[in-house]
């Protein structure tokens, strides 16, 4: 039997000449998905994948995670790295990846004969001994590439959700132990058993067929880890206190709920036997923003770093120390870099909001935390930003599902965890909408801060806007005594309000569903009309003073012809209760403010987060506006929110245009209304303006894009050459 590595005092070790050398495994996951597909539409050119290798290796990590079987290219391309750097590989974790079954149980017929197929298929695909038929969603082609020698371990299943786990359990309450060939598990639930018994299936039928042998592991993640967390309580416990505390009214639970902390998966029940010399591990997907209990959970909260105050290390700590025979594997650890935020954790470490040179740092400090924990390594999701991803509080505005990939919604945090990112191929292209002197309107010739010219461009991200000045190069604007306004009507008819008060009561005709009002560094904010507003501030409950946002029903967004603009607040963190008595209040958060910082992917001030500039040297403000903050459901084809259903969620309409309007105002010093100076519209009379200025609704089909490393990728290079210096023989 040949062991391509094993495990040895709780890390891995891989073959070196007579010898066996320890590694502390340093990698990232790659999920394939380019701009424009899915994750079912992987590249099949080696060419793509030998330049991530290259780029990966660079970083320092040596060791790679695929969740599925990728297109024979991706083997090929893994191969000739790994004979060109012989004395550094990239080593893989191969996944076999494992579909929800369709009732909730593991064991239904039929399920584990294809999953067994499964297996066989990547195992053999692995050995470079197969050739696939093509079929929906599977990777196919011939695999010729044996990579086997540089595989560490085998990875079973995915992330099980709880209520799978119930159901399996609930329905064979008499499977307690299996003992197979390589693996045996004693005092198990059925869950347990399923997946001992598939691993074990792995290992006999790579030995059998190759007399090739390696470590192998199942997926597993918090909500089903073995610790007991009081700061987390069942759905139907919590239902029943909202009920009778807050007079909250729920629909009855028809299905078996994904509850924290009721079944759990635990790896210290499977004991490799004596054909096993590969050994067993534990691996785990462990984020500081998920789930709560992670910073909740009184124990955690004092654990400590060289940075001070970390939650994050005190799980990983308390989970270390349950694993007293099984060396464990942190398999995913992240954060995104999205504009929009999902959910805030302790020490910033929130899901999104962070810039690139933050995630880096962050990602640098959570590097270091997994390797002082004890743990055998660390790789982190993921390698690319993947556009297809949806995350919960952003897919609702996502639609239709099967254009998704096509766009990349900066609210949405699902699809920025990637250490490489997709910009526009080609330099950007921009549209004159208006210069001075065709249609302006000046309260002076003199008067200097006016605005000279418009032009507006696109990509599959955001509304680039750039309103240029005629103030001096190196001036900028006294912000405490102008602002500029730029209304905004994406819905291609009236909508919104038809009254602008904040920029001294002009009027519109066909309304504003948005308006930005430019106010400098800080203030700068992009409000929303409060009819187009999907969400809005409700009572938790009837006997309740405590809000909430929700998304109501049948909400219509007309044209209101003195409708007031508001900031667009949404709900992060829900209200949560503990079993322990505590309760844990929701968190809130405006998206409506606009960060500060130059956006220009070219400048050396480069700035990821920046959705407002002004640039001193063209004495130009520019605003970068996305296309999900602009309630857009779907840019490419122009489907923008256009109200809810009987169910609550968004429906769209389609939109051939963009109007803008831009208001210039002087703020007196004593207080009160803003004056306008102008106004740049397409026609106007006053203070009303009959007709704004309007831009073709950009539409396409395909993305021509190209990637580029983030600027976290220098600290995580740093990182992981800190922690696998301390590999030894």
């Amino acid at each position: 039997m040949t062991l391509a590595a094993r495990l040895h005092d709780g890390y891995f070790q891989v073959p070196q000449d007579v010898s066996w050398k320890t590694i502390y495994v340093a990698g990232v996951d790659i999920g394939p998905a380019t701009p424009g597909h899915f994750a079912t539409e992987p590249p099949v050119d080696p060419a793509v994948y030998a330049d991530w290798l290259d780029k990966i290796g660079v970083m320092g990590a040596n060791a790679v995670r695929v969740y599925t079987l990728l297109p024979p290219g991706f083997y090929r391309a893994l191969l000739d790295y790994d004979r060109t750097h012989l004395h550094a590989p990239l080593y893989l974790f191969q996944e076999i990846w494992l579909e929800a079954p369709a009732g909730g149980d593991l064991y239904e017929p039929g399920f584990t004969a294809d999953y067994e197929g499964e297996i066989r298929e990547v195992v053999d695909a692995i050995h470079g001994h197969a050739d696939i038929p093509a079929r929906p969603a599977h990777a196919s082609g011939i695999f010729s590439a044996d990579v086997s020698p540089y595989v560490l371990g085998w990875i079973i299943g995915r992330e099980i959700e709880p209520h799978v786990a119930v159901i399996t359990n609930q329905h064979h309450p008499g499977l307690r132990n299996f003992t197979g060939r390589f693996l045996s598990v004693r005092s198990a639930n059925a869950t347990e058993v399923w997946l001992t018994m598939r691993m074990d299936e792995t290992l006999q039928y790579e030995a059998s067929r190759y007399n090739w042998e390696r470590p192998i592991c199942f997926v597993n993640w918090p909500p089903l880890d073995p610790l007991k967390h009081p700061s987390t309580m069942p759905q139907r416990e919590e239902i029943s206190l909202r009920e009778k505390e807050l007079g909250q009214v729920f629909a009855p639970l028809t299905t078996v709920p994904d509850d924290l902390d009721v079944v759990s998966l635990d790896e210290e029940k499977i004991t490799p036997l004596p054909d096993d010399p590969a050994g067993y591990f534990a691996m785990y997907h462990i984020y500081p923003t998920y789930p709560d209990f992670i910073f909740l959970d009184p124990a955690y909260q004092t654990a400590k770093d060289g940075e001070g105050p970390n939650p994050y290390l005190g799980y990983l700590q308390d989970l270390r120390a349950h694993y007293r025979k099984t060396p464990v594997l942190v398999g995913e650890y992240g954060l995104p870099t999205s504009i929009g935020i999902a959910h805030f954790s302790p020490n910033g470490m929130n899901q999104g909001g962070l810039s690139e040179l933050q995630q880096g740092k962050a990602l640098a400090r959570l590097t270091e935390n997994i390797r002082n924990a004890g743990y055998a390594g660390g790789m982190i999701f993921e390698w690319i930003d993947e556009w297809w991803k949806h995350n919960w509080i952003a897919v609702d505005f996502e639609i239709p599902f099967d254009r998704k990939p096509l766009w990349h919604n900066d609210l949405d945090p699902e699809q920025f965890y990637g250490l490489m990112k997709f910009v526009p191929a080609n330099p950007r292209h921009w549209v004159d909408l208006w210069t001075a002197g065709t249609l302006d309107q000046f309260a002076s010739s003199e008067r200097t801060g006016k605005i000279v010219n418009v032009q507006a461009s696109w990509d599959p991200s955001a509304l680039y806007l750039n309103l240029t000045t005629n103030l001096r190069p190196g001036q900028r604007p006294d912000w405490s005594r102008v602002r500029y306004f730029v209304a905004l009507n994406t819905c291609g008819r009236p909508c919104g309000s038809g009254m602008l008060a904040a920029a001294g009561d002009v009027k519109i005709r066909d309304g504003a569903n948005f308006l930005v009002s430019i106010a400098g560094p800080v203030q700068t904010r992009l409000l929303i009309a409060r009819n187009y507003n999907p969400y809005r501030k409700d009572l938790l409950g009837k006997k309740s003073d405590v809000t909430t946002i929700v998304i109501p029903r049948n909400l219509q967004t007309g044209l209101v012809q003195e409708g007031s603009f508001e900031e667009q607040v949404v709900e992060t963190n829900r209200r949560i209760y503990g079993e322990n008595g505590a309760v844990y209040p929701s968190v809130e958060y405006s998206r409506s403010a606009l960060h500060y910082g130059d956006f220009s992917l070219n400048s050396d001030d480069y700035d990821s987060l920046g959705q407002f500039y002004y640039d001193t040297s063209t004495s130009t403000i520019r605003l970068r506006l996305s296309w999900g903050l602009l309630l857009a459901l779907d840019p490419s084809e122009g489907l923008v929110y256009s109200g809810t259903d009987d169910h609550g969620k968004p429906v769209g309409g389609i939109s051939r245009e963009i109007r803008i309007a831009i208001i210039s105002a002087d703020l007196p010093e004593a207080g009160g209304a803003a004056a306008p100076f102008q106004i740049v519209a397409r026609e106007f009379s006053g203070r009303k303006i009959q007709q704004a200025l309007d831009m073709p609704w950009p539409t396409w089909s395909y993305v021509s894009s190209k990637a580029v490393l983030k600027r976290s990728y220098p600290a995580v290079q740093a990182a992981f050459r800190s922690v696998t210096a301390h590999s030894s023989d």
